[in-house]
């Protein structure tokens, strides 16, 4: 249990009054980038108290035999004490959660604290629930272990994955020209002005256009009008897009030279035409937390795999029979063997 504390007068941390250098750091800080409140969180000491439940001493009678409650009956937790619970919980906790916890927290230990007064803590079913909920924490400590594991990758491994994989990371700059088919002209300007035909020799011209130089701006305009759509005609600049990116069928594009311009590309909506602009490379460095990221859940996926699989689990079909009209839905555990909340049926 967290702190108890006998008296007020030895427990209480009075904050000293805020002098106008103090305010001047926290504004300081707080126009350096950092939210004010990050910046006043950061001036409390260690030891002072964050939350303060008057009336809960777990370790003592909550109510004397005269009716009222001792005056220094008290549970305080410290800054020191209240961070070590939350990043227990989670190491990366915003701001904001760490406000919910604090919130919900005290609920916790009033009702826990209530229920050991009940004794609860020795009912046969909280302790199976006690048993199932331990290895759920530990299931999620281990999946956060491989995952800690799995990430601590050397440099030279991840520079040897971009120095074999630079395609993945290609980056191209294209122009694009959409050409929409009547039908979905129609449904976006609630009339149907070109035929099927028609519309196809519409791409077919502004395709030769463009192959003959002209300026993919002022062809996609030129298109949007032709088929009848008063909306304003889209950006023909795609920056820094790779290789995946597009439909499968539209893939070619990425082995035009630069400035090239490739065929027409058709699919049940539109017509598509492309013109490669250029092709690069990033850095190392710029990509390098992605690649860390790509590798590190690849060793995670490969070492979760190893666990789940060094064991072989054969159900009882006759006893876990389908789910009939009105059964539970059935609950599936997550990678980190987690069951869902288990909700009542609609």
């Amino acid at each position: 249990m967290l702190a108890q504390q006998p008296a007020a007068s030895e427990t209480e941390h009075p904050s000293a009054p805020a002098t106008s250098q103090n305010q001047g750091e926290t504004t300081k800080k707080a126009e350096d980038g950092k939210p004010a409140e990050t910046a006043k969180a950061a001036e409390v000491p260690p030891d002072a108290p964050v939350i303060t439940i008057n009336g809960l001493c777990p370790n003592k009678p909550a109510v004397t035999t005269g009716g009222s409650t001792p005056a220094d009956c008290k549970t305080v937790i410290t800054r020191t004490q209240f961070e070590d619970l939350a990043s227990a919980l989670n190491p990366n906790m915003p701001a904001n959660m760490k406000r919910q916890l604090a919130e919900v927290y005290p609920r916790i230990l009033l009702l826990s604290h209530e229920g050991e007064k009940l004794g609860l803590q020795n009912d046969d079913h909280f302790k199976k629930a006690l048993q199932f909920e331990t290895l759920q924490l530990l299931a999620q400590s281990t999946a956060r272990k491989l995952s800690d594991e799995a990430g601590q990758i050397p440099d030279e491994q991840l520079q040897k994955y971009y120095n074999d994989n630079k395609g993945k990371f290609e980056e191209f700059t294209l122009q694009r020209i959409f050409i929409p088919a009547p039908e979905q002209a129609a449904a976006t300007e609630k009339e149907k002005t070109m035929t099927p035909a028609q519309v196809k020799a519409l791409a077919d011209k502004i395709h030769q256009e463009a192959v003959a130089g002209g300026d993919f701006d002022k062809l996609q305009k030129e298109a949007f009008t032709a088929v009848g759509l008063k909306s304003t005609a889209p950006t023909t600049k795609i920056e820094k897009i790779t290789r995946g990116s597009l439909p499968e069928s539209q893939n070619s594009v990425f082995d035009l030279k630069p400035g090239t311009v490739s065929q027409v590309f058709s699919d049940p909506g539109a017509y598509y035409i492309y013109k490669l602009v250029s092709a690069q490379v990033p850095a190392f460095d710029t990509v390098k937390e992605d690649i860390k990221h790509t590798l590190q859940a690849e060793r995670l996926q490969n070492s979760m795999k190893a666990v789940l699989e060094s064991g072989k689990t054969d159900l009882n079909n006759a006893y876990f029979a389908e789910e009939g009209p009105g059964m539970p839905q059935r609950r599936s555990p997550d990678a980190q063997g987690k069951l869902p909340p288990n909700r009542p049926p609609h």
